[in-house]
């Protein structure tokens, strides 16, 4: 059985279709939405200080996926203090560039002396065969954070073009390890780097004792340390 439209149902379908393209021909072009990123805790610590209740925060900001290279994840660091009303930020320090490919370094928090605490920050990047590693600690001073020591932690470039066609001199392969001296009601520990391995060539065995200065809030550098080498 056939079946009659009426002119009045033409036209309105005719004019509904021609609508609807002229929609979508106005509709902007979708644009590519910026990398999504996600944020959570990636270190926490119940503490007393001075008596007081106090609480060290790291919230780590991370891309969804795998980025460029070149992409830092973000870090944001806190000293809270507990009152009637909740947490309450004593110090803070946001917006830290950390790592590679969207994705911050690992963030620990350490106890540095009896009434000091801070946190260690550890990267490594790798491009053609070349590994790179490094660590930062920062402690709470007025109301942010402070680098109280930055240095490489690891070289190594054993799988480089030139360090397999060329002459030993150029070969590296050595690492640093970081050992706190802990001793009942120091202020603040030295810290112990042993470093092992070889570098350029050369064999390399030594460890040195940090001393921290307080009115810096830094570790002290001792005479010979290098504390940036690549």
């Amino acid at each position: 059985m056939s079946v009659v439209r009426s002119p009045f149902f033409i036209a309105t379908t005719a004019s509904a279709l021609v609508l609807g393209a002229a929609a979508l021909m106005a509709r902007p072009a979708p644009t590519e939405s910026p990398l999504a990123r996600l944020k959570d805790a990636c270190a926490s610590k119940d503490v007393t200080l001075r008596g007081e209740p106090h609480r060290l925060l790291a919230m780590c900001t991370r891309s969804a996926r795998e980025s460029a290279p070149n992409d830092p994840g973000r870090i944001d660091l806190y000293l809270l203090k507990r009152d009637a009303e909740g947490w309450q930020p004593v110090a803070q320090q946001l917006g830290l560039e950390s790592g590679q490919m969207g994705r911050p370094g690992e963030v620990n928090v350490l106890q540095l002396g009896a009434n000091l605490y801070g946190f260690e920050i550890s990267e490594t990047s790798v491009s053609q065969g070349y590994l790179l590693g490094g660590t930062r600690l920062y402690v709470p001073r007025e109301a942010g954070f402070q680098v109280a020591l930055d240095i490489t932690s690891t070289v190594r470039n054993t799988g480089t073009h030139e360090c397999a066609h060329a002459t030993p001199a150029v070969c590296s392969d050595f690492s640093r390890r970081l050992k706190l001296e802990v001793r009942e009601g120091a202020a603040a520990y030295p810290l112990r780097i042993t470093s092992l391995g070889h570098f350029r060539g050369a064999p390399v065995s030594a460890t040195h004792v940090l001393s921290f200065d307080a009115k810096r809030a830094q570790y002290k550098l001792p005479a010979g340390f290098e504390a940036q080498v690549e």
